[in-house]
């Protein structure tokens, strides 16, 4: 979609033998809002499916953390890099 946008925009200049500026920051705008809206729907389609989804309790030893999990042990405590 980018690459789109900036050939469009490319294509502006040289049609018009100016910068248009003003089209310019209305593609660039336009493009932050579509991205905006489509990581928010996204995000709301997780959601949906991370709550439909059927959860079990699994049994763990006692003192279990998170942090026991290598592969997400940055995410849960980030001050610690190993």
């Amino acid at each position: 979609v980018l690459d789109a946008v900036s050939k469009l925009i490319d294509f502006g200049k040289e049609f018009s033998q100016s910068s248009a500026n003003q089209l310019e920051t209305c593609i660039l705008q336009q493009s932050r809002n579509y991205f905006r809206q489509y990581h928010r729907k996204k995000l709301e389609d997780l959601k949906t499916m991370v709550e439909n989804e059927h959860w079990e309790a699994m049994p763990v030893k006692p003192g279990y953390s998170p942090e026991d999990i290598k592969e997400i042990r940055h995410f849960v405590n980030p001050s610690e890099d190993t």
